[in-house]
């Protein structure tokens, strides 16, 4: 039989493992020379779990991911929002390009998403 410090030891172990999964987020880097984590904001975002965030490097990001332009369509929670920042205030710009008929640049179709400094065009 397993003596009790031991036992109460390896209970400690396995609540530290449960407890720090659900509290760990991760950064993730966008930038268009390749230096980052990822060469797209959309890319990055698709990745994102909740508490995450997406630091995206200056430059301007011409994406698209469907006709009515950029949509992201994840979820954070409440108290673990998605975030997309720029790096730079307003040095990142989404664009999704000039298209005739569409009225949004980005749609949010998720909840709980934070995007502070973007600037977005097309």
């Amino acid at each position: 039989m397993m003596n009790k410090k031991l036992r109460s030891s390896l209970v400690w172990v396995s609540v530290f493992f449960l407890a720090s999964s659900s509290i760990w987020a991760t950064n993730y880097y966008v930038a268009k020379d390749g230096s980052g984590d990822f060469d797209n904001i959309v890319t990055a975002y698709n990745q994102a779990q909740p508490g995450d965030t997406i630091i995206a490097k200056p430059g301007i990001y011409k994406e698209q991911s469907d006709k009515s332009g950029i949509r992201l369509d994840l979820s954070g929670t409440a108290d673990k929002p998605i975030t997309l920042r720029s790096q730079v205030k307003w040095g990142a710009v989404l664009d999704a390009g000039n298209h005739s008929g569409r009225s949004r640049v980005i749609t949010f179709v998720g909840s709980y998403i934070v995007d502070p400094d973007f600037r977005t065009s097309g």
